[in-house]
């Protein structure tokens, strides 16, 4: 146990997202309280393993900026995270305090053993800051996300070649930075507080800036609000909690939130404008001396206003969601406790056969074309956390079917285990697209948790993130003892076709239901019982052996392939049980011609004294009361339930289970 719980502490994941974003985030942090959500969305996501954040500097000097910023560092474990202020340009301290910057000095001296520059006089300067973190990172791999002033970027444009660089700001900017993201912008026209606030540093840093910047307008973020989730967190250290909490009280905006400005602009620099926004291309230009800024478009600019796509309130749902997070521990799906996957020897990791099946060519090609569905895989285990977030990446680009819902097909499901009810059902994760699904659920102390893969569809990647120092523990041996699986090999209806859910796949229904482990390796189209097929079923050390192919066979097929490979499986797990079914029909309550042959079969092998071998009649799977499928084949929920008890009765009776 102790063992495990260190490979998951070590095995974070990179995230769902791709590779992360290298962020510098720079920040007044000074009249208004959305830069604190800000930074604690940033945190967030690179908590998630979506962003690295490679510098925090403020553009305030003599300010307690830096030492708020250095308390929410603290707080997600991140205090060494380099830092910088601005030097003799912009804007020093207030002569009077206005209500969040009354509230940061507060913070700053209640937390004086986190805060090393509650001032900033003694920080680093900014220029320095950001020279060095450039001058260490890849070409054309960082992002700027400037929430404040602009006078830290228009110092850096005009820093002249030194030891850290041979570059000069420029062209140090320009061989480094992939994207400005700014907050800073009144479209299409008029003063916004952090362009014009020093107009004469927006004027030189966006005229000069050498790679294309994406602005945050004004008339967006005031639209946006956010904060009210994370006033109401409970726990006993949250310094974000405990800004929001005063600030939304002293703003008089308790129930309704704060606008988003900085925090939305911080999702877009690391996650990229093109996953919510639109964008308008051209040029952003300060034209007096009071600040007031234009907008004009150009197919030819270098800069791009964001706009609408994702609907406002749905953004602003996103944000309170990270914000609220608080710092986690991500743990990749590759170190939690499975079930179902029966091979090590894959291609992927979550494949369902070896990789040697892709170059035997006695073996149909829908069978290897299928074998990263991760039908039958699950996460089983217990955490003290009070609630998970899951994220999952999709190889297959299709959700749906015509005939099977995204949410059976490409999303997830979870279960709970409570002694009063067993496994029940608690949450649905619905695929929205190929990459970056998520899903929230709050679980009990210690409960048992069940969390279902894509029946249809295959993971690229999934990770679960809960409150930092949770625990996660497999669980214990089932009570009636059955340690190996209950392997299924079988067609689209073993495969999972129809259900509306994972759960609801009938192999999966009967696992809960016979309270034991299993491996589907149903194939949509190609459950053909392919001799070497036998062979690589057999190297699963199962408990039992259940096969379901005929519906993918012609009465030839069956009659040339059944017997021979049963009787092959059988050589090689001569002590495995092997239930073999009749295909299932909902019109029809007679024995099928391929379920008479197979039965036959069955009949001649106990003859010859076989034992435990046994034959399922369709009469054991559907009910034929014709509302059983979604097309007269493929089982709905209604059918899979009653095909999930006939085989757990099946499964119990071969296993000596109690009833």
């Amino acid at each position: 146990m102790k063992k495990w719980m260190v490979a998951v502490v070590a095995g974070l994941a990179m995230g769902a997202f791709g590779a992360p974003t290298k962020i510098i985030f720079d920040t007044d942090m000074y009249t208004d309280f959305d830069d604190v959500g800000a930074l604690a969305t940033l945190h967030a996501l690179a908590d998630a393993g979506e962003c690295e954040i490679l510098g925090t500097v403020v553009c305030t000097r003599g300010a307690p900026s830096l030492g708020m910023v250095e308390i929410i560092n603290a707080f997600y474990g991140r205090p060494g995270i380099p830092v910088g202020v601005n030097r003799e340009l912009g804007i020093g301290p207030l002569k009077e305090p206005q209500r969040s910057y009354a509230i940061y000095l507060d913070m700053v001296k209640a937390n004086a053993g986190v805060v090393k520059h509650p001032t900033s006089d003694t920080a680093p300067d900014a220029n320095e800051t950001y020279r060095k973190i450039l001058a260490a990172q890849p070409d054309g791999s960082v992002t700027i996300c400037s929430v404040g002033f602009t006078t830290n970027l228009r110092r850096l444009l005009e820093t002249p070649a030194d030891a850290i660089s041979p570059l000069d700001g420029k062209a140090l900017v320009a061989k480094k930075v992939k994207a400005w993201y700014a907050m800073a912008c009144r479209f299409p026209d008029g003063i916004e507080y952090n362009s014009g606030t020093d107009g004469e540093s927006s004027k030189i840093a966006f005229e000069a800036w050498p790679t294309p910047v994406y602005f945050l307008d004004f008339t967006y973020g005031v639209e946006v609000k956010c904060g009210v989730p994370v006033s109401n967190r409970t726990e006993a250290v949250n310094p974000v909690r405990d800004v929001f909490k005063r600030a939304l009280r002293e703003y008089k905006e308790e129930g309704k939130g704060h606008a988003a400005w900085d925090e939305v602009t911080v999702l877009a620099a690391v996650r990229g404008w093109q996953r919510y926004f639109n964008t308008e291309r051209g040029r952003f230009a300060i034209v007096d001396a009071k600040g007031k800024n234009t907008w004009t478009k150009d197919e030819k600019g270098s800069h791009y206003v964001l706009t609408v796509k994702t609907p406002k309130a749905e953004v602003g749902k996103i944000v309170d969601e990270l914000m609220a997070r608080g710092p986690m521990d991500w743990i990749d799906g590759r170190d939690l406790p499975m079930e179902g996957r029966a091979y090590t020897d894959v291609k992927r990791f979550y494949d369902r056969l070896p990789a040697s099946v892709e170059t035997n060519k006695t073996i149909n090609g829908g069978v290897w074309g299928q074998c990263h569905h991760t039908t039958g895989e699950s996460f089983r285990f217990s955490t003290d956390a009070p609630w998970m977030r899951l994220q999952w990446s999709l190889i297959g680009s299709g959700l749906s079917m015509n005939h099977m819902p995204a949410t059976g097909m490409s999303g997830i499901d979870v279960y709970t285990w409570t002694k009063e009810m067993g496994w029940r059902y608690c949450a649905t994760g619905r695929p929205v697209r190929q990459n970056d699904n998520e899903l929230t659920v709050g679980v009990s102390k210690d409960q048992p948790v069940q969390i279902n893969l894509p029946l249809y569809n295959g993971i690229s990647s999934f990770k679960m993130g809960v409150p930092k120092g949770s625990k996660i523990a497999p669980l214990p041996p089932r009570a009636n003892g059955v340690t190996k699986p209950v392997v299924f090999y079988g067609t689209s209806i073993t495969h999972g076709g129809c259900a509306s859910r994972p759960g609801m796949s009938f192999v999966n229904i009967a696992a809960r239901k016979a309270d034991v482990p299993i491996v589907n390796l149903g194939f949509s189209g190609s459950g053909r019982m392919e001799f070497d097929l036998a062979a690589v079923i057999a190297r699963i050390d199962a408990s039992c052996y259940v096969l379901d192919c005929l519906w993918n066979m012609s009465d030839e097929l069956v009659k040339e392939r059944f017997e021979p490979f049963t009787r092959e499986l059988r050589r090689l797990r001569p002590d495995v049980p092997i239930i073999c079914a009749e295909d299932c029909g909902t019109f029809r309550q007679t024995l099928s011609n391929k379920g008479a042959f197979v039965k036959s079969v069955v009949e001649k092998l106990q003859a010859e004294g076989w034992k435990q071998i046994s034959f399922l009649p369709n009469t054991e799977q559907l009910l034929g009361d014709s509302e059983e499928t979604v097309d007269g084949c493929h089982p709905n929920d209604w059918g899979m339930m009653r095909m999930g008890e006939g085989f757990a009765r099946a499964i119990k009776k071969t296993l000596g289970l109690k009833e």
